[in-house]
């Protein structure tokens, strides 16, 4: 066809072309056709016809110029850069020469080749113009950026390409060597050197040879290359590396070649020999693989026999004692057995005393702490399905009869039962018949219609109202009311209500309440109606640009019907194969092939015994090609079935099918491996335990072998005394010793110790008293009869001690403090007389600094209303910190700190009382110190603080002040100077400043400017800011701003321009470095996959070990060893008593080549039982058991030890407390106060007040007590304590204050009346407490704040969040043996039920000690330690919860994967490590070593310290070795325990015992005592503690008490003086200031002003006449009179005259200077180094590309795994969509995602991941947009595949503006209303007092340099805004 039949008309602009293409082999597949949008004015350019363009993935392109008719066919190539120069018809020739040169110059990336036949044929080529649309704006709005596009997209003219010069054969210029050999050690480095020329040819190769052959990839071998360089570096160097080393430099002109011999001598340093010749050959039968035992038959089971029966009974069962039973049984390998207990005929119940054991045919049973309730039968049952056997055994118990089941008190457990036999009067009354419900009041709820969000409330009320069996139900539209937070129902009453908090749309409709009793059911209704709120605008504004926006978006390009597809019907080229005979645990491949493989619609299923195939993983089908299997990992005996495969297409079906038969095997191997070992164990287990034959010992009367010492010694006090005998029998259980001391039993004290023990009896008096002389009496006695021996010694008392008083005056004191008080009687009390000063005041003489004291003394001293004031000069004295008065008992006293010269004058104390006053007088003289300025600073300020500091007077609420609509006074400013990249900055200034209702908005170009990062927007205080921190293109425009409010609005604009930089060169300047760094970048093939060993069944070569008897809280360690060691896939689980061993702190558990261990630190008796550990692999799995016992006190006793008297407690706690007893009640009568309380009046605050009064009647059981303080009852307190016994009643006040003082009542009430009694306490100080509020209506509010608050329960609804990731784990390219860190962001972070899980190459991540994987709080992270090749892939984290599931990938690259040495570099070597590591022959087990008796090399010594010193005893043991060996320290008989007060500790035969603080009662004998199964050794030592005075209750410094009464006594007030007139302020320094700065520096002003102390001065700064504006550059300071002002960094428009104006009420001062300020390029355009310019424009020259090398070809594309559709997927949750394809090393091929047929681009949200094989897709957050369908394709030269998945996004309402708790935003309005009340002031007269010190200073009595030291003391009055406090040291102020 011609092709001007292809030129459309010329007014079109855009055309659809649709492209039939048509491949020209002999496949039978066709092609879709496919359209194309061409740009009709480009290609006329060309000259080339309109549809002459291929699509690309950057963008459309011409082709050459081709005659388009049928008989020509061609390949269709890429453009390239040149095509504006051939676009001419005049090169049309020249272009056609050029084709076969573009051809071989394309790349994959430049064209998108639709399909994938190698020739195409363009048979027609139709144009369809599109109608145009007139509504659409087909004219750009910005003609500068479309001119500046097209500048950029137009294609670059490529520069003449220079004829190349010929190429020059390599040579060197320096070789690597001079013929010589070099010769080197053992590691040492070697670095061989060479230089090349030419240096400027950039296609030369270099290649390092060792022995003709490339020398091998090692991290050993350094090369490098560079500027004519090159070198070898070898960083230690092996005798296996000598030899000759071959440089080969090669370019297409030829080649050079250099070499040089080196020859490395080897060390003798390797020791290959092995040192244990035995663990070689143990470590080679360990490691051989073990031949697997053949499986023998299970014989049949017979009935269970008891082989070792119970004994028929057990004598001599005493009580707290315990009992062990023991059985055997046969058959011990039958796993249905059963071994129960019975007691007494019932099934035992479960108790820790109870311990069980049932182990390979041996059963026995423990009973701790035997109790008499266990006295009976016991039978022991073994059953199986064959039939049972039993064994019975009987005991008795012993009572001990400890325990006391008679009462003491008869009467008082009488009462007890009869209190608790009351009962309560049961109603005689019957019960009525129920009553039918009647709503006695209809529903009713809200009259008009609901708007949603408003509460809602139904009520109504109904009869019966009691009847308990009434139930209501609520319905709404019939159907029965869901369970909400927003609903809550009442029924209380007869009154029925249904309160909806907030309602919605959807509670529209019929409302019915429903009562339903046994007697019938009533019901009523109510409709209401709800009208929805409009949240969200779905309603478009603008109808016509929606219609257009709809039909732009569904415009559907019109295409070209598809060919139809026709594929052969499904048909298996090779069946399935049976399998006959698997062994259970074998893994089974069932294998077809199916034809044909490239039909879309085929589809395989598997089915096993006609049903789907079981979800598990251990089945594995998948499809390859032509290739159908199917994988069961493991086999199990169900798995026996026939299994079909089934192919399903279009076009027909096939069917294959095949038998599997799996041979079960038992799942425990209940068989022995070791006959020999099991015969042996039942030979020992069977054999009878030796009974010795003990002869009944003989009862003899007791007699003593040994007397008692009968001379002894005099002894002094203090001194230890041991008496000790032997007597005869020693085996009498029945023989009982005693001790008398002259004549009468011996009492109970901690110094007398009592040893009796196999005969031995001995009596330790720790130390003894004068009183312990006398005759000591040792009686045995027994059934025959008793024996005595006695000793008589003499204790001689010490001197030292003195048992009379050597202070009488103390002692009587301590006495008369001691005594009880007796009751005092009420004293009126007398008037008090006139004041009277008994003591004149001295005159004082002072310079000015120095402190003053006057003080005086006046009477009375205890009238309470006495007043003192002091004068100055007949003037108050005023408040000052600097005076303190005292006034204490009598002393006043008046302290001036430190004086001034205005102190001088007549001071004057005045006392005044009802009964009149005195006055005295004193003189102070001042020498005035003219250095010291006493006058105040700052007159105004300190009128200012007075003023601030007295109480303010409310004012009247007035009206707001009117603000007027806004008006800029200060208009913005242009910018046109700025270069892009610039910050640009805009100010201006409006008024009012202070409307709360002002707003500011900015505009751009007539559009309302954003937030962004860059732009920085400010309103302060009528200062408005924009900041544009760096100005780009975009910004160029009019800006206005808009300052509105509700009188009015007012704007003011500006104008930015900015010049633009130089557009980014985005073309590669070097297309050699581009293609080499695509070869760099692109995949490697993957290495092949070695074959996985293959590993044995596990096996364990050591088993557990049990350990029995282990004291509770030591550590207890289970081993165990087990083959395979090496095996990855090996899981360790342990067991305890058959269930998994939970996670605990306590456990550790370890497994490091084959080495297995479980570590029990502290065991507990629950930790008792039987643990097992267990090894699976894939081939199988072994078990190892070992049980663990554990002694020691039982911490709860659950079970009573004495049940007969806890059977009394139940039967008196199940008597009926409430049963009225048929007596008559007695009747009581009204209270009455017996004994009344007793005034009190305390000395000393910290004492005990005991009030005491006896109220009748005191049986009356409905007596009450209440406690009232002044009227309100009495608060509680742990210092109050009140008691109520029997009519004694009594208060008592611990450690009283002074605001207890008051009138305590006591109110004693009953039925019949009540009586009351009060009594006075007064405690010192107390005048001084202010019991009334100072502010009544603080207080109410205080009141009112602190009120309990009625909280509403709201039941909360935890809503669950689907989990979406925040941000993305990454792909990174590290080096081998870096370390790398994964990690990603989710939510939700505090979901319990989420779960994390990471993945590699989509299975889950081994074990591994280099992986550490975390997730805490929304945050998991991944980091491998070293990578290795191993760890290349790609890595997959996902999250799931109950709401659903999200992923997210990266991709993990290894660089120097060849750098691995897989053989080894010493043969010699690594055969003599194998013989070394080789299995040995086990040796026999050495015998269990023998330990000695334990014996004390080193007593512990006697110690005698202070109260508070440490003491510490050690002493040295033996043997050091023996791991049985036990210590116990012991004090006064009782057993220590290792605590926070004693430290015991025992390490290689040195124990100790450590106290790190003494007191006295630590004191006594302490005891070391060791033992072992040999016997035992005991070391004794007496401790003796000095106790210290607790309490110094006397004054330590006599004078310098009375110092402080004389500091403390009230001082007099001075008199107030009249502030001084101000003066005009004035300058009194020039400002210094720089002269001259350049732009970027700070400035720095400063000068000085007068008045220094003038609080109304104001300061301001003026630059050329304008106030300067507060903002953050500059910082103003106005201090004591120096004024100061910093710019952090100046710009040229700070250029000018500064001027400071300082103003008050008396005028105002000025002073100015200059500054000048030089701006400085911020862009530097010329060039700074000519050179480097120049050498740079060179390297960036394009260079020519050489042929690129061809690569291996692959074949098309195809998915292995498809994508999956994700369900349920919401409006801000993340998608993970992955998908695997092959082949995976092409790097060719390119991956490419689409939504809804368009490309995808990358973006914040959309993270991409093609690597490995994998195609990963994650959103991080989806939006409503999202949904639609995505198409994964992957595409090379071979051809292409696709893969889809539908994603459906559930969209959420963007704006939740109502509340969603109506209570909640109800309570919010609430607090925030009370936030902003403003109390009620109330004025109230304040009454003038005295400062008071009602706490003393207090400071630390001792400090070093460099502490920090607090002080503090409390004063009264509080409130009193003119007391002034200051600090002296020693007698002068401290400024604060």
């Amino acid at each position: 066809m011609d092709t001007r039949d292809l030129h459309p008309p010329t007014h079109s602009k855009i055309r659809n072309i649709p492209i039939i293409l048509k491949s020209s082999s002999t496949s039978s597949r066709q092609y879709p056709p496919i359209s194309l949008k061409v740009a009709s004015d480009e290609a006329s350019k060309i000259g080339l016809p309109k549809s002459a363009f291929l699509l690309s993935p950057k963008k459309l392109q011409p082709t050459a110029k081709e005659n388009f008719n049928n008989s020509f066919t061609t390949k269709i190539p890429a453009a390239n850069k040149n095509s504006e120069k051939n676009s001419s018809p005049k090169n049309y020739q020249h272009q056609k020469q050029q084709q076969q040169q573009q051809q071989n110059r394309l790349k994959p990336n430049d064209s998108w080749f639709i399909t994938p036949a190698p020739e195409l044929k363009i048979l027609k080529v139709n144009l369809f113009p599109a109608a145009a649309k007139g509504v659409i704006l087909g004219q750009t709005q910005h003609p500068q950026s479309v001119a500046r596009i097209e500048e950029l997209e137009a294609p670059k003219f490529k520069p003449e390409e220079a004829p190349e010069a010929d190429k020059q054969a390599p040579f060197f210029v320096k070789p690597l060597g001079d013929g010589q050999t070099l010769e080197a050690n053992e590691s040492d480095n070697v670095y061989l050197e060479a230089q090349i020329g030419p240096t400027d040819d950039n296609t030369i190769t270099y290649e390092w040879l060792l022995n003709d052959q490339p020398i091998m990839q090692a991290h050993r071998f350094v090369t490098s290359y560079d500027f004519g360089f090159a070198a070898l570096n070898i960083l230690y160097i092996y005798p296996e590396d000598s030899g000759t080393y071959t440089l080969v430099v090669r370019n297409a002109a030829g080649e050079a070649r250099s070499s040089i011999d080196i020859q490395c001598g080897g060390k003798d340093s390797m020791i290959t020999d092995t040192f244990h010749p035995s663990s070689i050959q143990r470590i080679t039968e360990l490691e051989a693989i073990a031949v697997r035992p053949e499986e023998q038959e299970e014989g049949p089971k017979g009935a269970p026999t008891i082989t070792a029966p119970l004994p028929p009974s057990i004598e001599g069962v005493n009580e707290t004692g315990s009992v062990h039973f023991e059985a055997q049984f046969t058959p011990v390998d039958d796993n249905r057995l059963k071994v129960y207990w019975l007691f007494n005929g019932a099934p035992m119940k479960h108790s820790n005393r109870y311990k069980l054991l049932n182990d390979f045919g041996y059963v026995s049973m423990d009973i701790n702490f035997v109790i008499p309730s266990d006295s009976g039968e016991y039978t022991l049952v073994v059953e199986n399905d064959e039939g049972q056997a039993t064994s019975t055994t009987f005991f008795d118990v012993q009572g001990s009869g400890v325990i006391y089941d008679d009462t003491n008190h008869p009467e008082s457990l009488r009462r007890i039962q009869e209190i608790e036999a009351v009962k309560a009067a049961e109603p005689t009354e019957d019960d009525l018949p129920p009553e039918a419900p009647q709503f006695t009041q209809q529903l009713t709820g809200p009259a008009e219609a609901l708007i949603e969000g408003q509460p809602c409330h139904f009520d109504c009320t109904i009869s019966p109202i009691n009847d308990p069996n009434l139930r209501i139900e609520w319905f709404h539209n019939g159907a029965p009311l869901q369970h909400s937070s927003r609903i809550r129902t009442i029924h209380d009453f007869g009154y029925v209500a249904l309160e909806l908090l907030h309602t919605v749309a959807e509670d529209s409709g019929t409302y019915t309440c429903k009562a339903t009793n046994a007697a019938g059911s009533a019901e009523t209704s109510f409709d209401i109606s709800c009208e929805a709120k409009r949240n969200l605008y779905l309603d478009s504004h603008h109808e016509e640009s929606w219609q257009k926006i709809q039909d732009m978006e569904n415009y559907v390009a019109p295409k070209e019907p598809s060919p139809e597809m026709n594929f052969p019907p499904p048909q298996f080229t090779q069946q399935l194969t049976n399998f006959e005979e698997l062994v259970e645990g074998e893994a089974v491949r069932l294998e077809c092939r199916l034809q044909p493989v490239n039909d879309p619609t085929l589809k395989v299923y598997w089915t096993r015994d006609g049903a789907p195939l079981p979800e598990a993983s251990r089945f594995m089908p998948s499809r390859n090609m032509d290739i159908v299997t199917l994988d069961i990992l493991a086999v199990y005996g169900e798995d026996s079935a026939t299994y079909e495969c089934k192919a399903i297409s279009e076009f027909g079906e096939a069917t294959t099918t095949a038998s599997v038969k799996v041979q079960a095997t038992d799942s425990l191997l209940l068989n022995t491996q070791h006959e020999e070992s099991w015969n042996r164990i039942k030979e020992f287990e069977n054999r009878a335990p030796l009974v010795p034959l003990i002869p009944e010992p003989e009862k003899i009367a007791p007699r003593f072998v040994v007397e008692l010492p009968g001379n002894l010694p005099e002894f002094q006090e203090g001194a230890p005394i041991h008496f000790e005998g032997q007597i005869e029998p020693t085996n009498d259980n029945q023989l009982v010793v005693e001790w008398y001391k002259d004549g009468m039993p011996l009492g109970n004290a901690h110094r007398f110790k009592i040893t009796h023990d196999f005969g031995y009896v001995s009596l330790d008096i720790l130390y003894a008293f004068a009183q312990d002389s006398g005759t000591f009496t040792c009686m045995a006695r027994n059934e025959l009869g008793e024996a005595q021996s006695q000793a008589t010694i003499q204790v001689a008392p010490r001197s030292s001690i003195y048992t009379d008083t050597q202070h009488e005056e103390s002692w009587r004191r301590i006495q008369e403090l001691e005594a009880k008080p007796l009751p005092q009687q009420e004293m009126e009390v007398e008037a008090a007389g006139a004041p009277q000063f008994i003591e004149p005041m001295e005159s004082l003489e002072r310079i000015e600094g120095q402190p003053a004291h006057f003080h005086t003394r006046v009477t009375p001293i205890n009238d309470n209303k006495l007043q003192i004031q002091w004068l100055k000069d007949g003037q108050p004295i005023g408040h000052s910190n600097r005076f303190v008065h005292t006034n204490d008992f009598g002393l006043v006293s008046l302290d001036i700190l430190h004086t001034v010269a205005n102190d001088q004058g007549t001071y004057t104390a005045v006392a005044r009382n009802e009964a009149g006053e005195a006055t005295v007088d004193a003189t102070l003289t001042v020498q005035e110190n003219d250095s010291i300025n006493t006058d105040i600073q700052h007159e105004e300020s300190w009128r200012r603080i007075q003023e601030l500091e007295r109480a303010p007077e409310r004012p009247e609420e007035g009206p707001d002040a009117d603000q007027g609509p806004p008006h800029f006074i200060q208009q913005l400013n242009s910018i046109t100077d700025l270069i892009e990249g610039q910050p640009a900055y805009f100010e201006a200034q409006v008024q009012p400043i202070s409307d709360p209702n002002l707003k500011i908005q900015w505009y751009h170009n007539g559009r309302p400017l954003g937030m962004s990062s860059r732009h920085v927007m400010r309103n302060d205080f009528g200062l408005v800011t924009l900041e544009i921190k760096y100005v780009l293109s975009q910004d160029i425009g009019d800006y206005r701003c808009v300052a509105k409010n509700n009188f009015g609005e007012d704007s003011t604009e500006a104008h930015l321009d900015c010049e633009r930089r130089p557009n980014i060169i985005t073309d590669t300047q070097h297309e050699e470095s581009w293609r080499k760094i695509q070869e760099i970048e692109a995949p490697r093939e993957a290495a092949p996959d070695a074959e996985a060993p293959t590993y044995a069944k596990p096996q364990f070569t050591q088993p557990l070990q049990s350990q029995g008897d282990i004291p509770e809280g030591q550590i207890v360690v289970f081993e165990g060893r087990l083959i395979p060691v090496n095996d990855p896939n090996m899981q360790i689980q342990w067991f305890l008593n058959d269930s998994p061993l939970g996670q605990s702190n306590r456990f550790t558990m370890t497994n490091d080549f084959g080495n297995v261990a479980l570590r029990i630190n502290g065991v507990t008796t629950h930790d008792q039982g039987t643990f097992s550990c267990k090894a699976v692999n894939a081939e199988g799995a072994a078990i190892s058991n070992a049980s663990l016992t554990v002694t020691g006190g039982d911490s709860l006793l659950l079970d009573s030890a004495h049940p007969a008297s806890f059977q009394k407690i139940q039967e008196l706690e199940s008597m009926d407390k409430s049963r009225r007893l048929e007596y008559p009640e007695d009747e009581f009568g009204k209270p009455s106060w017996e004994t009344t309380f007793e005034d009190v009046d305390v000395e000393n605050e910290g004492d005990i007040v005991i009030l005491n009064g006896h109220v009748e009647p005191a049986t009356d059981p409905s007596l009450r007590i209440e406690w009232s303080f002044n009227g309100v009852p009495l608060p509680n307190s742990n210092r109050y304590r009140q008691e109520n016994s029997f009519g004694d009643v009594t208060l008592t006040i611990v450690h009283v204050l002074p605001h207890d003082s008051g009138i305590y009542s006591c109110r004693a009430y009953n039925s019949q009346g009540e009586a009351t009694t009060s009594a006075t306490v007064k405690i010192p100080g107390y005048e001084a407490i202010l019991r009334e509020t100072q502010h009544p209506s603080s207080w109410d509010k205080i009141q009112e704040l602190e009120a309990p608050k009625i909280i509403e329960e709201v039941e909360i609804v935890e809503e669950k969040e689907k989990p979406r990731f925040l941000t993305q784990i990454e792909s990174a390219e590290v080096p081998e043996g870096t370390p790398i860190h994964l990690e990603a962001t989710f939510q939700p972070a505090r979901d319990s039920n989420l779960k994390v899980e990471w993945q590699c190459n989509g299975h889950p991540l081994g074990a591994s000690q280099l992986i550490r994987t975390r997730s805490e709080l929304g945050w998991a992270s991944l980091d491998i330690s070293a990578v290795n090749p191993d760890h290349e892939g790609v890595y997959t984290l996902h999250i799931s919860n109950t709401e659903g599931e999200a992923a997210s990938s990266a991709s993990i690259k290894v660089a120097g994967i060849g750098d691995i040495l897989g053989d080894t570099q010493h043969e010699e070597s690594w055969r003599r490590i194998q013989e070394i590591e080789a299995p040995k022959i086990p040796e026999p087990d050495a015998p269990p070593p023998e330990y000695d008796t334990p014996s004390i090399t080193t007593d512990i010594q006697d110690i005698e310290c202070e109260e508070g010193e440490p003491s510490k005893f050690e002493a040295s043991i033996q043997p050091t070795n023996d791991p049985n060996l036990q210590v116990q320290w012991i004090r006064n008989g009782v057993p220590l325990a290792h605590g926070n007060k004693y430290t015991i500790s025992q390490d290689f035969g040195f124990t100790t015992l450590a106290m790190s603080y003494t007191y006295p009662e630590d004191e006594g004998v302490y005891q070391l005592r060791i033992f072992n199964d040999k016997g035992e050794a005991v070391s004794s030592a007496t401790l003796k503690c000095a106790p210290k005075d607790a309490l110094l209750l006397d004054t330590q410094h006599e004078e310098s008490w009375k110092k402080i009464q004389t500091m403390e006594a009230p001082k007099p007030k001075l008199e107030e003086v009249e502030p001084e007139p101000k003066s005009a302020p004035r300058f009194t320094a020039a400002i210094t200031s720089p002269a001259e700065l350049h732009e970027g520096q700070p400035a720095h002003f400063e000068t000085s002003v007068e008045p220094v102390d003038d609080a109304n001065l104001k300061i301001q700064w003026y630059l050329n006449g304008a106030p300067v504006a507060a903002s953050n550059r500059a910082k103003v300071v106005n201090d004591f009179g120096w004024i100061i002002l910093n710019l952090n960094s100046v710009t040229e428009r700070d250029s000018g005259t500064w001027e400071c104006v300082a103003t008050n009420d008396a005028g105002e001062a000025r002073v100015s200077t200059e500054l000048k300020v030089q701006g400085k390029d911020v862009i530097l355009g010329d060039v700074q180094h000519e050179e480097s310019w120049r050498r740079i424009q060179e390297l960036e020259q394009p260079k020519e590309r050489p042929e690129a090398p061809e690569g291996p070809t692959f074949d098309a594309p195809q998915f292995t795994v498809q994508l999956s559709s994700p369900e349920n997927a919401e409006e801000g949750d993340s998608v993970h969509l992955e998908a695997q394809f092959t082949p995976v090393g092409d790097s060719k091929l390119r991956v490419e995602w689409l939504k809804d047929g368009q490309p995808i681009y990358h973006s914040n949200r959309y993270k991409m991941v093609s690597d490995f094989g994998f195609a990963i897709l994650d959103i991080l957050y989806l939006l409503g947009h999202d949904s639609g369908e995505y198409t994964c394709r992957v595409f090379n030269e071979s051809g292409e595949a696709t893969t889809s998945a539908i994603i459906d996004v559930k969209t959420k309402d963007g704006l939740i503006l109502e509340p969603q708790n109506e209570d909640k935003a109800r309570a919010v309005e609430q607090l925030e209303e009370q936030l902003n009340r403003r109390p009620e002031e109330v004025e109230t007269a304040k009454e003038e007092r005295l400062p008071v010190f009602v706490e003393p200073l207090s400071a630390p009595v001792q400090a070093e340099q460099g502490d920090r030291v607090h002080f503090s003391a409390r004063y009264e009055p509080v409130d009193d805004n003119q007391l002034q406090v200051c600090l002296q040291y020693p007698f002068d102020n401290i400024k604060v």
